[in-house]
């Protein structure tokens, strides 16, 4: 890892290679009453799902997201295994982290301001 980060430190030691089925992708966009159209931002969820008869999901909660760009694979199970790193610049205010996917099959990158990572044992536990 190019920084200590104990948000990514975190998302590592739950072993996500061993999630690797997206079963959900979800963006919302966050305007809160009062705010103007330009402090709106964005929120991703992402459900990873184990092997099949796996009841264990790694549950991502990307919040800040901004250019995003997401090209899934024509396959009814969609590969991922992301890759996050810090992101120290400058430049670009309010962005801590760029993601990215590994997988070939699935183009999904993205940076984003904060992220929280956590295994759920099932989906009636994710909200």
């Amino acid at each position: 890892m190019s920084e200590t980060d104990a948000a990514i430190e975190h998302y590592f030691s739950l072993k996500p290679i061993q999630f690797d089925r997206l079963i959900r992708f979800e963006l919302k966009l966050i305007l809160q009453p009062g705010w103007d159209v330009w402090d709106a931002t964005y929120t991703l969820t992402i459900e990873l799902k184990q092997a099949p008869g796996s009841s264990a999901s790694l549950l991502l909660t990307f919040r800040g997201v901004r250019q995003l760009d997401f090209l899934p694979a024509e396959l009814l199970i969609i590969p991922v295994e992301l890759d996050i790193r810090c992101v120290r610049d400058p430049e670009r205010e309010n962005v801590k982290y760029r993601v990215w996917n590994l997988e070939q099959d699935t183009d999904l990158t993205f940076t984003c301001e904060f992220f929280e990572a956590k295994v759920v044992d099932d989906a009636s536990e994710a909200p």
